[in-house]
Protein backbone atom coordinates (compact mmCIF):
# COMPACT_ATOMS: atom_id res chain seq x y z
CA UNK A 1 0.00 0.00 0.00
CA UNK A 2 2.52 2.21 0.89
CA UNK A 3 4.62 1.75 -2.41
CA UNK A 4 1.08 2.22 -4.08
CA UNK A 5 0.89 6.20 -2.40
CA UNK A 6 4.23 6.49 -2.95
CA UNK A 7 3.82 6.20 -6.78
CA UNK A 8 0.30 8.85 -6.88
CA UNK A 9 2.50 11.24 -5.19
CA UNK A 10 5.25 10.52 -7.72
CA UNK A 11 2.78 11.37 -10.48
CA UNK A 12 0.74 14.20 -8.80
CA UNK A 13 4.51 15.82 -8.59
CA UNK A 14 5.65 14.99 -12.10
CA UNK A 15 2.53 16.12 -13.42
CA UNK A 16 2.18 19.59 -11.65
CA UNK A 17 5.91 20.45 -12.62
CA UNK A 18 4.81 19.08 -16.18
CA UNK A 19 1.73 21.21 -16.04
CA UNK A 20 4.24 24.49 -15.14
CA UNK A 21 6.49 23.65 -17.78
CA UNK A 22 3.31 23.74 -20.48
CA UNK A 23 2.22 26.69 -19.07
CA UNK A 24 5.61 28.87 -19.65
CA UNK A 25 6.97 27.31 -22.59
CA UNK A 26 3.47 26.34 -24.01
CA UNK A 27 2.03 27.23 -27.05
CA UNK A 28 2.99 27.37 -30.88
CA UNK A 29 6.74 26.82 -31.70
CA UNK A 30 7.01 30.61 -32.88
CA UNK A 31 5.45 31.48 -29.33
CA UNK A 32 8.41 28.99 -27.86
CA UNK A 33 11.13 30.61 -29.39
CA UNK A 34 10.09 34.32 -28.79
CA UNK A 35 10.11 33.05 -25.34
CA UNK A 36 13.30 31.43 -25.51
CA UNK A 37 14.56 34.61 -27.26
CA UNK A 38 13.16 36.76 -24.66
CA UNK A 39 15.12 34.37 -21.70
CA UNK A 40 18.24 33.53 -23.65
CA UNK A 41 18.55 37.45 -24.53
CA UNK A 42 17.92 38.63 -20.38
CA UNK A 43 20.41 35.66 -19.18
CA UNK A 44 22.93 37.03 -21.76
CA UNK A 45 22.52 40.34 -20.56
CA UNK A 46 22.75 39.72 -17.23
CA UNK A 47 26.14 37.26 -17.50
CA UNK A 48 28.13 39.97 -19.33
CA UNK A 49 26.38 43.69 -17.85
CA UNK A 50 28.67 44.36 -14.70
CA UNK A 51 26.26 46.82 -13.56
CA UNK A 52 23.50 44.79 -13.93
CA UNK A 53 24.99 42.23 -12.01
CA UNK A 54 25.80 44.11 -8.90
CA UNK A 55 22.19 45.35 -9.16
CA UNK A 56 20.94 41.93 -9.32
CA UNK A 57 23.07 41.01 -5.73
CA UNK A 58 22.04 43.87 -4.25
CA UNK A 59 18.33 43.07 -4.80
CA UNK A 60 19.13 39.62 -3.66
CA UNK A 61 21.30 41.14 -0.50
CA UNK A 62 18.31 42.77 0.36
CA UNK A 63 15.56 40.41 -0.13
CA UNK A 64 17.45 38.25 1.92
CA UNK A 65 17.70 40.38 4.73
CA UNK A 66 14.15 41.25 4.65
CA UNK A 67 13.39 37.53 4.84
CA UNK A 68 15.70 36.92 7.69
CA UNK A 69 14.18 40.16 9.78
CA UNK A 70 10.69 38.43 8.95
CA UNK A 71 11.71 35.31 10.01
CA UNK A 72 12.97 36.54 12.91
CA UNK A 73 9.65 38.42 13.49
CA UNK A 74 8.08 35.13 12.82
CA UNK A 75 10.45 33.31 16.21
CA UNK A 76 10.17 36.71 18.67
CA UNK A 77 5.56 35.97 17.88
CA UNK A 78 6.22 32.15 18.59
CA UNK A 79 8.08 32.52 21.15
CA UNK A 80 5.76 34.85 22.98
CA UNK A 81 3.04 32.52 22.10
CA UNK A 82 4.61 29.65 23.57
CA UNK A 83 5.53 31.43 26.55
CA UNK A 84 2.06 33.03 26.80
CA UNK A 85 0.63 29.32 26.75
CA UNK A 86 2.95 28.66 29.56
CA UNK A 87 1.33 31.19 32.04
CA UNK A 88 -1.46 29.77 31.24
CA UNK A 89 -0.99 26.41 31.94
CA UNK A 90 0.52 27.65 35.11
CA UNK A 91 -2.33 29.64 35.85
CA UNK A 92 -5.03 26.42 35.76
CA UNK A 93 -3.08 24.28 37.59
Amino acid sequence: MENESEKIAENAASSFVSDIANAIFGGSSKEQFIKGALIGGAAAYLLTNEAAQKALFKAAVRFGAAGARAFGEMKDRFEDAKAELGKEDKEGE
